[in-house]
């Protein structure tokens, strides 16, 4: 004791706080003064740390005596046991006081007080005694003989499921004599468990992190906002980044409170404690989840404690519920889950009840998963290595196990012949390759998607690291894409072998182009699975067997730990990383000395305290203790001492009655009161008079206080007496209430929508008929007109709670019954789906356009179980297997039964299931309910898989809520249900819940002849048994029917709508007449043959409507029963109705034959009743239905007719057009729009047509969503156009939501205004992101909880502010750019920064945040361009590489993209980003090569360059900061000319080859040099290059998601456009895929994507398969880059082609005369003169042969007066002006977006695409110039001020050409403007400049030889020098193939100049 308080350092026994217990007597425990003198005051300031802590260790042995009396005061009734065995623990049994105890079980195990049963726990002190005590007098009786003894701690079984709390160790104070491992009559009784008390000593003693200690001694005056040593570190965390969605529905207190603190937890340097002052209602817990979250997202590790086990579950489960609510990324919804490694919560589980909601983040629970993700047979290790195995050997496997069962088989013929029989029977069918591997797949990637799923669940992504997640999630689409490709159904064993028996990748065995996709993904898929393996082998993650290093491990991984302050103690002996923050929750609750224990956590620098010190402190059992302040909280000294608190000032609970109390008598009125507490409804008061008010003070007189039974606590049972009966009073006047009114609950319930709002309507007229008003008829077309199917509920509530009395009789659809149930209970079971991200109680309303568009998508029926489900399941189970049968097996029998509503929380198990074929009348054997069992089991794990949900999911979740919980609200006297035929019994259970009157409330209406409703099989003998009642079923009565008999013609529907006679003048049927089918096949046979002259109907379809006249069609014949219909004259001869003239032979009944003829007559049941007057039956097969009309003739319920002309003109009926707008709104709420149409079409009503159309586009669409999503789109945007043009903009909404154009959904909804509409329209704004907007729509429907977050970021930006305006004061410039880069947007960091003229500043941001033109024009300002330029330029690529991680694909990227495009750097550049570059990547390869290539590009620099753009297109393109699709088809340009240019000649574009020459010239290399040895081009390059390319055409669902993602605005066009130009630039090279480009350019989808002339040259020109030179120089020339043709001597071929640029390399080797050819000046075309370069190149030509063309004409010469438009439009003047930009083709842009804000013309929007292609004009020549300028050694002032404009021309140009697309929006014409007026600053300064330089340069040219237009030559003195060493231009074109030398065509006659104009003398 005395160690403990004293600073020495003398090592203190282990166990020294139980030794002191000991050593306490019986007497020192009850004596209430063993510790008086001892026990001080403890002072609210201390003066050192051992005074703190000293001051509390007698209050805590004080308060532990008094524990331990307590305890022996109630010994009579603790908990206690008989000792079976006892045993010394250690061998020395002399000395020992450790003993194994085996108790026979506890009794009175609820005697100690607690809720829970007790059980046995380390800290347990317990009395060893050899009698049991009935009171503590007894242990001081002669004879007895008695000890204390403690549980140990060295076995840890607290969290042991299997500890039976029987077998334990304990040390025990004195030592007991045992004998053989007995002792006589030994009792063992718990007392207490002190192990909080022990921890608390220990935390005493010990002297560990007493930073937080030492500032909590006394009252810290110095509490600054800001450290003032934080500026002198670099960037911390200090860049606040608060989670939007954490803070969404928070109030202005809590968002201070949280940003302050956060704000303090950024400092290192100053220890600092936080309170929040959270006083009753004022969501304190809602605030610190937030506050958690937000620190979860920014990675701060945070212990987070709390003096209780429920207090620390609540606030793990709000936050983990954030969790689920905000996570919103691809990759955690491939996985089905959130990632929660970094959360943990530790402590014993049986006190901490984890429910499931944070089961996952129990540490024991993540131990067990990580055990089995870690296990040698079971792990990632095997689960890995077995699909790797199945994708390499599966085909061998095969053969082995086939070889195998050959074998088995051999030797099963050789047994006996019983034996052999019954083999025969088990034995299975020859399984095919398909069939094997199919079955392979599952039971390999099962196991692999379960472990990956848990290691994405339970390992934090600092763990796993991001190119390991990368690969699980590229793992798992790989999965599903390689299961979907498996099972199709066109896929063959023979192609499986193929391509299964494929060694090796694609690409590099063959060509990628003719690859099938499942041997594509099967490579895909085997490469990322070795790859995985590779990186988690690399990883340290802990051994299986050592479960003791994977809690270890849990620790260190985990950022944000839950546990008790006490359990904290834990922390101190695990060895993980230091935690930063500590957070207290209900910190009042706690004693300050408890709080200790975490407070010397290491590490630990700031704590957040979180209490009300109003509230009642911690329990304190001694009065001494209490009296002198052990029961104070650190967060009320600390209160008390003056430290600031950031209260929390919003209640939401208290009527502001009760809070005026509270709020005037312990908050001094500073809380103020939510707006739900002051509304009226708020207030609910059931008896009259004060004392029900909203609170009264009750005096009891003649009370009196007790101890309870177990002496813990006291009690008054007077006060109990009376609060029963203010309680009884209460309740009885609640139902009072209820019933105020008089009015009858009564509930009707039905499936079908529109029956239910006829039911509606019709008690609606009843309830105004007895009101006094007037009953009105039926009228469908006046009731239904505007109705949807929710509307009719849009005044009904959405749970049984809060009803008016004016809604009953309340008329509900089974759906919405379900949901308000669901609504009823607290969380919703749609809560569990990811998909229903930021749930609340509003979206779960059928109200909620999140909630309806879930429903649509995610609900499983027969439909989508039949199309998608079924061809999944193994074919062995369902080959003799009907998916309607095993649908409906599995929802009325295995999830919705009877057996299974007994059992409500679970489902039939597999034993269950199959004796069914004992218990009842069943169709199926055992052994086929154990496949439906298979298929079931399969559907489930698919279905939780895809997040998905059926009905009977729904029904079980409530079923199992509602036996846990009481329904909420008001129960029914009465329930009806209709049509109970269509609902399974489970469903029928449920209503029990809703009725107080179960005896006599229920009425079921139904016929179980009408059971033909998919997934419900009924029977009333189930619902007698249910309820114990007999129900009475009601059936139709069928009137006499006609059986037509065909005439001459066969087919008696021809008949009877033919041409014949007087049948020929038919109109056809009415409205109220009806042909009826049996399947959709039958009704379009009979469409082919009659047209729309009748309504067609199935009978599935028919079921809930009347007609007044039916025809029965072929019914008998299209069954499937066939001729055993004969079967009925079996049952006319038992009933005795058998005739003579019946068939003599007819087969027996038998159940397993005739399975489907209960199915069969409910079926022809529906069809004959559906008729109110006539009823006829064509047959085409007589024989077929002859038994059934036998069996009707004989009864006397049929006449038979022949077809005639009398016959057909009775049938006819006419009807008006009201009566088919009738029929069509009917059939229109049945859902069968096909019909529905043609009644509008007849009647005349084209807003209905429209409707009915749009509402058939959207069930189709919804039907095809999984198997054709591309088409879904296409015709729900079609739905959605015709129900917006017929005023259903509700339903157009609907459309664009499921599009995911939730803006355009959201003004949809803005349009109708209603309240229920704009919170759907807030909720699309706010997925849309438009916040602002979504805002608005809040406040305009005063919604403004909604709109908070509005708020938001005024406070926090005005706190930011307010902070760097005073860091400038102090001229902190460090500390200045924290706070600023802080601001919201970039925008507000510029304003306020130049306001405070902070350029230097500014300038760091911009280049921060990757603005780096923004940066350049602030360095333009504040210094040299030049200089800042290349430091940008550095900087930019620095940049892209920092990250602490490797380098990502999209870093990589764009430090390639910016290497390429800029030349050499310096080398220590190269080797940082070789450094960063993951290690096993083929790009830090490539980088090595690249740095030290100093020559031509070698073949190995290719190849390496190759392998680099493989590996990233092979990569998961859905992570985040993949590369952008711009940047990778850079890329893959520069790869094609690198591979090109190895060829003797090469094809290239102008752009193109300018960039790879300013790459050559930067890098030192000469022209000449560009001279290569002609190596052939590298086959598999290009074989690569095409695969991508079609791969990005032919997939533009993904490609478009990938642009999306890069966000790049309107790149699709620009991109297709981009790779033709690649795809015909590698035909040109390569001569081969000329089928690829034009199989591409067949597609219309892609065709339409490309510019007309662009599309219109190539397909113009095209010659057989070839792709034509010629075709493709136009179609470039089209776009403004012209093809280059590259030759290398004069050996070589030569081309002529007036479209193209040639460089005839022999000829021209300096940059300057590259240039020249490429970027002509024209100076001198101008004068109708020709460039020596053009008289080299016709030179070089005319020594070639003439060549035929196919127009039969030659050319020796060019012709050199050509002048494109084009080049005409880039030139100005004459002479010296002759380079002068065409500036005013900006100003005509202006103009042009000018006009089209004024009017719509699509014409103006086709003007400024041209004017783009002029303005890539300008955008070349500056570029051109530039080069000339960085050659120039001109005065570095002025030439770097022109290189800065012409730098940010060039950008600025291609912005606007960027943003002039085809659909030009407002904004981005907004933004053109802008830069337009840029552009116009710097034209005079450009113009001069490019004036001057001309002139300068003209005196190199102007001795050149010169050719008149005439054709006459006149030479110079400097004629050598202009006939050497100068490139080729251009020749004459010429129609054939690349590879033909020479072949051309003559011009037309264009060879001199008209009207006098001057010609450049060359073309592009």
């Amino acid at each position: 004791m005395e160690e403990c308080s004293s600073s020495t350092k003398r090592a203190r026994p282990k166990d020294e706080f139980i030794r002191l217990v000991f050593s306490w007597s019986l007497e020192d425990i009850f004596n209430e003064d063993l510790y008086r003198n001892q026990v001080e005051n403890i002072p609210e300031l201390h003066q050192s740390v051992d005074q703190y802590l000293g001051s509390y260790v007698f209050p805590l042995l004080e308060e532990t005596r008094a524990e331990l009396a307590s305890a022996m005061d109630g010994v009579y009734n603790a908990p206690f046991a008989e000792v079976i065995a006892l045993d010394p623990a250690t061998a020395n049994h002399t000395h020992t006081l450790l003993y194994n105890v085996k108790v026979n079980r506890w009794k009175n195990r609820l005697g100690h007080g607690d809720m829970e049963p007790y059980r046995t726990l380390p800290g347990d002190v317990v009395l060893l005694s050899n009698r049991k005590p009935e009171s503590v007098a007894d242990l001081q009786q002669v004879g007895w003989t008695w000890t204390f003894a403690s549980v140990t701690n060295n076995v840890d079984v607290e969290n042991d499921d299997n500890y039976t709390s029987t077998d334990f160790k304990v040390k025990a104070e004195n030592r007991i004599e045992v004998e053989d491992g007995q002792h006589k009559s030994l009792y063992v009784v718990f007392l207490a468990n002190i192990t909080a008390n022990r921890r608390i000593w220990n935390a005493l003693c010990m002297r560990k992190n007493l930073d937080i200690i030492e500032t909590v001694l006394s009252k810290n005056d110095r509490d600054e906002e800001v450290c003032e040593l934080c500026s002198l570190e670099g960037d911390t965390q200090s860049d606040i980044k608060i989670e939007p969605n954490a803070l969404l529905k928070l109030n202005k207190s809590q968002n201070e409170a949280i940003v302050a603190s956060i704000l303090r937890m950024q400092c290192e340097h100053k220890p600092s404690v936080k309170l929040i002052w959270g006083p009753p209602g004022t969501g304190k817990t809602r605030t610190l989840s937030s506050m958690l979250f937000t620190l979860l997202k920014m990675n701060v590790r945070t212990l987070v404690c709390a003096p209780t086990n429920v207090a620390i579950t609540d606030l793990a489960s709000r936050v983990i519920k954030l969790m689920r609510e905000s996570f919103e990324v691809e990759p955690e919804k491939l996985f089905r889950t959130c990632h929660l490694g970094g959360v943990l919560i530790f402590g014993n589980k049986h006190r901490l009840k984890c429910g499931s909601d944070i089961e996952e983040i129990f540490l024991d629970y993540r131990v067990d998963r990580l055990v089995e993700c870690f296990a040698s047979l079971t792990g990632w290790k095997h689960c890995i290595s077995s699909m790797i195995d199945f994708l390499e050997d599966c085909v061998s496997e095969y053969v082995e196990n086939e070889s195998i069962k050959a074998k088995q088989s051999q030797e099963d013929e050789v047994q006996k012949s019983k034996a052999r029989k019954e083999n025969e029977v088990k034995k299975s069918e020859p399984v095919s390759l398909l069939e094997f591997t199919r079955d392979r797949l599952r039971h390999t990637a099962v196991p692999l998607r379960t472990c990956l799923s848990k290691l994405f669940t339970h390992l934090s992504r600092s763990c796993l690291g991001d190119q390991i997640f990368q690969y699980m999630v590229q793992l798992v689409s790989l999965l599903d894409s390689l299961e979907i490709l498996l099972f199709q159904d066109k896929l063959t064993s023979e192609e499986l072998d193929n391509i299964f028996s494929h060694q090796g990748t694609v690409d590099s065995s063959q060509s990628s182009v003719d690859a099938s996709p499942l041997l594509y993904t099967k490579t895909q898929c085997l490469s990322i699975l070795k790859s995985l393996k590779r990186s988690l082998e690399k990883r340290d993650l802990p051994s299986a067997i050592n479960k003791v290093s994977i809690m270890e491990f849990c620790f260190k991984d985990a950022s944000l730990i839950f546990c008790t302050s006490s359990t904290s103690y834990k922390l101190h002996s695990v060895d993980i990383e230091p935690v930063k923050l500590l957070v207290i929750d209900e910190a009042s609750h706690l004693n300050e000395c408890e709080s200790i224990i975490p407070l010397q956590l290491p590490g630990l620098r700031h704590a957040v305290l979180v209490g009300d010190e109003c509230q009642l402190p911690a329990t304190v059992i001694s009065k001494l203790s209490e009296e002198v302040g052990f029961g104070r909280s650190l967060f009320g000294r600390l209160s008390s001492l003056g430290h600031s608190k950031h209260l929390l000032d919003m209640q939401y609970r208290m009527h502001p009655e009760i809070s005026h109390f509270t709020n005037s008598n312990f908050y001094l009125q500073k809380i103020i009161n939510a707006p739900n507490v002051k509304d009226k409804s708020y207030e609910r008061r059931y008896l009259p008079g004060r004392m029900f008010g909203p609170y009264s003070f009750i005096n009891v007189l003649e009370g009196k206080e007790e101890m309870d039974d177990f002496s813990h606590s006291r009690r008054n049972m007077v006060e109990v007496a009376v609060t029963v009966k203010i309680v009884k009073k209460l309740y009885k006047g609640t139902c009072m209430g209820e019933y105020k009114d008089n009015v009858l609950h009564q509930l009707f319930v039905t499936v079908s929508p529109k029956l239910c709002y006829a039911i509606k309507q019709h008690v609606s007229r009843l309830k105004s008929f007895a009101g006094g008003g007037q009953f009105y008829s039926d009228d469908s077309s006046i009731d239904v007109d505007d109705i949807d199917q929710m509307a009719q509920f849009q005044d009904i509530p959405d749970s049984f709670v809060g009803i008016k009395s004016e809604k009953y009789p309340l008329v509900i659809t089974l759906q919405k019954f379900l949901l308000m149930l669901d609504g009823s209970l607290g969380n919703s079971f749609f809560e569990r789906f990811p998909d229903m991200k930021d749930f609340s109680q509003d979206k779960r309303s059928l109200k909620s356009v999140v909630l309806q568009s879930f429903m649509r998508k995610k609900e499983v029926n027969f439909d989508h179980f039949k199309s998608f489900y079924w061809p999944h399941f193994n074919s062995k189970l369902t080959k003799n297997l009907e998916p309607s049968r095993v649908y409906t097996e599995i929802m009325s029998h295995i999830k919705g039964g009877l057996q299974v509503g007994e059992a409500c929380d679970i489902k039939l198990n597999r034993e269950e299931y199959v004796s069914l074929s004992d218990k009842r009348v069943s169709t199926f054997c055992a052994q086929e309910r154990e496949a439906i069992y298979d298929i079931f089991k399969d559907y489930e794990k698919m279905k939780m898989e895809l997040g998905e949900f059926d009905l009977a999911d729904l029904v079980i979740d409530l079923h199992h809520r509602l036996n846990n919980a009481n329904l909420q609200g008001g129960k029914m006297d009465f329930v009806y249900v209709d049509e109970v035929q269509d609902l399974t019994m489970r469903q029928i259970a449920l209503f029990k819940y809703v009725c107080k009157n179960v005896d006599e409330g229920f009425v079921f209406s139904g016929d179980t002849a009408q059971t033909i409703a998919r997934g419900v099989d009924f029977r009333f003998e189930d619902v007698r048994c249910l309820f114990y009642k007999e129900f009475l079923m009601k059936t139709k009565q069928i009137e006499c029917g006609v059986v037509i008999e065909p005439g001459s013609d066969e087919n008696a529907i021809i008949t009877i709508f033919g041409c014949r006679g007087n049948v020929g003048k038919m109109v056809g049927f009415g409205a109220e007449q009806v042909i009826l089918v049996r399947d959709d096949s039958a009704r379009k046979e009979i469409s082919n043959w009659i047209g729309h002259r009748a309504l067609i109907l199935t009978i599935v379809e028919c079921k809930g409507l009347e007609f007044q006249d039916v025809l029965l069609f072929n019914f008998f014949g299209s069954s499937p029963l066939r001729s055993q219909w004969r079967v009925i004259y079996e049952f006319l001869k038992e009933k005795d109705l058998f005739d003579s003239g019946f068939p003599k032979s007819f087969p027996s009944f038998s159940q397993l034959r005739h399975n489907i003829l209960c199915s069969e007559l409910k079926q022809l049941y529906v069809a004959i009743t559906q008729t109110r007057q006539r009823l006829w039956i064509c047959e085409n097969a007589e024989e077929l239905c002859k038994p059934m009309l036998d069996y009707w003739k004989r009864l006397g319920l049929v006449n038979v007719r022949k077809v005639d002309d009398s016959l057909a003109q009775a049938m006819q009926r006419a009807s008006s057009p009201e009566e088919w707008k009738s029929q069509g709104i009917k059939l229109f709420w049945e859902k069968n729009y096909e019909m529905a149409i043609t009644c509008f079409e007849r009647a005349g009503e084209p807003t209905w047509e429209k409707r009915a159309k749009a509402a058939g586009l959207r069930a189709s669409a919804d039907h095809m969503r999984s198997s054709n999503p591309n088409e879904a789109r296409i015709m729900l945007r079609e739905a959605a156009e015709l129900f917006y043009s017929v005023g259903k903009t509700d339903s157009a909404a609907e459309c664009f939501f499921d599009l995911e154009e939730y803006e355009r959904a959201g003004r949809l909804y803005l349009e109708k205004s209603g309240e229920s509409e704009l919170r759907k329209a807030g909720e699309c704004f706010t997925l849309a992101g438009r916040y602002e907007l979504a805002a608005k729509v809040y406040g305009k429907g005063n919604f403004f909880v909604e709109c908070l977050f509005k708020d938001l970021d005024k406070i926090v930006q005005e706190f930011l502010e307010s902070r760097a305006l005073e860091c400038h004061k102090f001229d902190d410039k460090v500390l200045l750019v924290k706070f600023v880069r802080a601001f919201h947007t970039m925008e507000s960091r510029r304003n306020f920064l130049k306001s405070l003229d902070c350029l230097e500043e500014l300038l760091f941001l911009e280049v921060d945040t990757g603005n780096f033109m923004e940066a350049a024009e602030i360095a333009k300002v504040i210094g040299n361009l030049l200089l800042e330029s290349q430091n940008l330029l550095e900087e930019v690529i620095f940049r892209h590489i920092s990250t602490k991680d490797g380098l990502t694909y999209g870093q990589i990227g764009r430090a390639v993209m910016i290497l390429l495009g800029s030349g050499r750097h310096k080398i220590d550049l190269y080797e940082i980003i070789v450094e960063r570059i993951p290690k096993n990547s083929s790009w830090k390869e490539f980088i090595e090569i690249l740095r030290g290539n100093t020559e031509a590009e070698s073949d190995s620099l290719i190849q390496k360059f190759y392998h680099a753009l493989q590996e990233t297109y092979t990569a998961n393109w859905r992570v985040k900061d993949y590369i952008s699709p711009n940047c990778y088809l850079y890329l893959m340009e520069r790869l094609v000319i690198l591979a090109s240019h190895y060829c003797s000649s090469f094809f290239t574009t102008k752009s193109s080859f300018v960039e790879w020459l300013v790459y050559h010239q930067s890098r030192g290399i000469p022209s000449s040099s560009l001279v290569t040895d002609k190596q052939p081009y590298s086959r598999n390059v290009f074989d690569f290059v095409i695969s991508v390319v079609r791969q990005f055409l032919c997939n533009g669902s993904d490609t478009t998601q990938w642009i999306r993602d890069s966000s790049i605005k309107s790149y699709y066009p620009v991109l297709v456009l981009r790779l033709f130009v690649l795809l015909c630039l590698l035909c040109l090279n390569s001569r081969m895929y000329s089928n690829v480009l034009f199989e591409l350019l067949s597609l219309s989808h892609i065709r339409s994507q490309l510019p007309r002339e662009f599309r219109e040259a190539l397909r113009k020109e095209r010659n057989d398969d070839d792709v034509n030179l010629y075709a493709v120089a136009r179609a470039f020339k089209s776009i403004g880059d012209p093809v280059v043709i590259v030759t290398w001597g004069e050996n070589e071929r030569k081309f002529f082609c007036t479209d193209a640029i040639i460089l005839d390399m022999s000829f021209s080797r300096s940059k300057k005369d590259i240039i020249e050819v490429l970027f002509p000046s024209s100076t001198k075309t101008s004068h109708g003169q020709i460039t020596s370069v053009e008289e080299n190149m016709i030179k070089s030509s005319s020594e070639l042969p003439a060549s035929s063309g196919n127009h039969g004409k030659t050319s020796m010469s060019p012709n050199l007066n050509m002048e494109s438009k084009t080049d005409r439009n880039l030139s100005t003047g004459n002479g010296k002006d002759g380079l002068q930009m065409n500036w005013g083709v900006l100003r005509e842009i202006s103009d042009i977006l000018r006009s089209m804000e004024n009017r719509k013309d699509g014409n103006l929007k086709i003007l400024a695409m041209e004017k783009k292609v002029q303005v890539e004009k300008i955008i070349n020549i500056l570029a051109t110039e530039m080069i000339h300028i960085s050659d120039e050694k001109s005065p570095a002032g002025e030439d770097n001020n022109t290189l800065g404009e012409a730098i940010n021309a060039i950008e600025e140009l291609k912005q606007i050409s960027s943003l002039i697309t085809s659909d030009l929006e407002e904004k981005e014409t907004s933004t053109i403007e802008g830069l337009l007026k840029s552009l116009e600053s710097r034209m005079p300064k450009l113009d001069i400049y490019l004036s001057r330089f001309i002139v300068q340069n003209d005196t190199i040219e102007k001795n050149q030889s010169v050719v008149s237009c005439d054709g006459e030559i006149s030479n110079s003195n400097s004629t050598e020098y202009s006939t050497k060493n100068l490139p080729i231009t251009v020749a004459p074109e010429t129609q054939g193939k690349p590879d033909q030398v020479s072949e051309g065509k003559q011009g037309k006659g264009k060879g001199k100049n008209r009207k006098g104009k001057k010609s450049k003398g060359r073309k592009k």
